[in-house]
């Protein structure tokens, strides 16, 4: 059973919590379904009502299974807030007046934004004059472009003036549906927002989850990693990351409505 160490559950909140840590891996429906069964099995947990309903995986032959639905019960998942900034320091050379895009230069000869990280949607927050802006664009290791800075004192970056970057660290949940309720069981966001996260919601829309193995085969095609020959019927070959090893060998008639492995 495939549980995150990295989710820790808060249960004296409404709805209750439970927090992803910063910096951890995606998120997989199954591994965040067998994290909560394993934590509901504790001893702390046995005397709160449940936290999820989970239902799907039904074989519908074929090597595929129904989607997962994880039903969150007066529970919402959350990122651990970003509360580290990707950079800090002091602006060495006054901006520009805003361009006609109404964006400025933050300019420190001693960043180092590209090795930090730091990517268009960071957040700039301007402490000697309480401003605040998005980068838009990273020109070098010591020059990004940002938004008008908005709800300070001058709105611009002089030189000395103090500042940290944010970036946005974002998480990935896949592999099946996520919904939830409230105590009272009324429809809420699966989502608690917390300061420089974001969650990527992949939703499953079809009747079928693929085995991992299809997935590697799908991964290795998009990568590139296959041959394809014929008019049609087509023969494809697909490979390993390697390039060399041969995963797969499958046929597709000209109509494009028959799949056949052959190998």
């Amino acid at each position: 059973m495939p549980e995150r160490s990295d989710i820790v559950f808060e249960l004296a909140d409404s709805p209750r919590i439970a927090e992803l840590a910063v910096g951890a891996p995606d998120l997989t429906i199954q591994d965040f379904v067998d994290t909560i069964r394993v934590f509901e099995d504790e001893f702390t947990a046995m005397s709160f009502e449940k936290l999820a309903n989970a239902s799907g995986k039904d074989n519908l032959g074929g090597g595929k299974l129904v989607g997962i639905t994880l039903a969150l019960q007066n529970l919402q998942l959350a990122a651990e807030p970003n509360r580290t900034p990707a950079e800090t320091g002091t602006v060495t050379t006054a901006s520009s007046p805003p361009d006609g895009r109404n964006r400025i230069d933050l300019i420190d000869t001693s960043a180092t934004f590209i090795t930090n990280n730091v990517t268009r949607g960071s957040f700039v927050i301007n402490f000697s004059d309480q401003s605040i802006a998005d980068v838009r664009e990273v020109i070098s290791e010591n020059q990004v472009r940002t938004q008008t800075l908005v709800n300070g004192t001058d709105n611009s970056f002089e030189i000395g003036d103090v500042y940290q970057v944010f970036n946005i660290d974002q998480v990935r949940v896949d592999g099946g549906n996520l919904v939830a309720v409230n105590d009272l069981q009324a429809v809420i966001s699966a989502i608690s927002p917390t300061a420089f996260t974001q969650f990527i919601i992949v939703a499953d829309t079809s009747a079928a989850l693929l085995q991992p193995a299809d997935l590697t085969i799908i991964k290795q095609m998009l990568a590139g990693n296959a041959t394809i020959t014929g008019d049609g019927p087509w023969s494809i070959t697909v490979f390993d990351e390697d390039g060399v090893t041969p995963l797969e060998t499958f046929s597709i008639t000209a109509d494009k409505k028959i799949r056949t492995r052959t190998t």
